[in-house]
């Protein structure tokens, strides 16, 4: 049979039937496609929209969540706390950065794989893989007999170095922590609270941001099975209402797409000269 020659509206119309089961066991059918243009667009403006009614009430210093924020923020008066808590919310970036400079940089060992030097990448697999043969040999022979993860040489190899690299990433966290805390020391107790302030509006001003995002595109992507050009809620907000577990699947189902999509764009790609 002749392959199909793609089309670009096929990244639009490309779809798929999910079942979801709720919690009793009852079956759903729903269509699910990826979002015209138009239609994402609007996602992303609810969303910035949703994201400015947050950042605002900072800016105003007024508003529900700013002022029940800053009662929180503003009985707490001991400085380390408050550093501590600003810290905090930066320590994600301040792990990834010791990891990756214990990885790819000078700090500790090398861990890159090359010159001759340990892959820590190669380690994990390793442990993966190892584990793995662990159980497909455990599940063929008597018990006496299997292999204990305990005591399997090659293992317990592979773990020790994990472990190393994860004792110099942790020493190299706690030094890049020193200088980000030296930032605040000499700051006024009100300074630091404002602070700390603006962080929580942020941080969950992003959350929300994420939710009406996730919550418009899947509005727009569920369709009825049997009219999929005809949206499955009557309303967005019908998407928020279901069971996280629910609206993880159809998200689940939605990103599955999104993947399926780069590869026709990588099809539809222009051939070499």
């Amino acid at each position: 049979m002749a392959k199909k020659t793609p089309h670009l509206e096929d990244l639009f119309n490309k779809g798929k039937s999910v079942t979801i089961e709720d919690s009793e066991g009852v079956e759903y059918e729903i269509f699910v496609r990826r979002p015209g243009p138009n239609q994402q667009q609007i996602a992303l403006d609810a969303a910035n929209a949703k994201l400015a009614t947050y950042t605002i009430q900072y800016d105003k210093r007024e508003g529900p969540r700013y002022d029940s924020i800053a009662l929180m923020v503003r009985a707490q008066e001991d400085k380390d706390e408050l550093i501590d808590e600003i810290l905090e919310y930066n320590s994600g970036d301040i792990r990834q950065q010791a990891y990756h400079e214990v990885l790819y940089g000078d700090e500790g060992s090398q861990w890159d794989g090359d010159d001759d030097s340990r892959s820590y990448i190669d380690i994990l697999n390793g442990v993966s893989l190892r584990i793995e043969e662990i159980e497909k040999y455990n599940a063929d022979i008597d018990e006496d007999d299997q292999i204990l993860r305990e005591e399997d040489a090659e293992l317990i190899e592979l773990l020790g170095s994990q472990e190393e690299f994860q004792a110099e990433v942790a020493t190299r966290e706690t030094e890049l922590a020193l200088p980000a805390r030296e930032k605040h020391v000499n700051k006024p107790i009100a300074q630091l609270q404002n602070e700390l302030i603006k962080i929580g509006i942020e941080t969950e001003g992003k959350l929300y941001w994420y939710e009406e995002y996730q919550t418009k595109l899947l509005y727009y992507a569920c369709r009825k099975p049997d009219a999929v050009r005809e949206l499955y809620f009557s309303e967005p907000y019908a998407v928020m209402e279901l069971p996280n577990y629910i609206r993880g699947e159809l998200y689940a189902a939605y990103e599955e797409l999104e993947m399926g999509s780069e590869e026709l764009k990588n099809s539809l790609s222009l051939p070499s000269s």
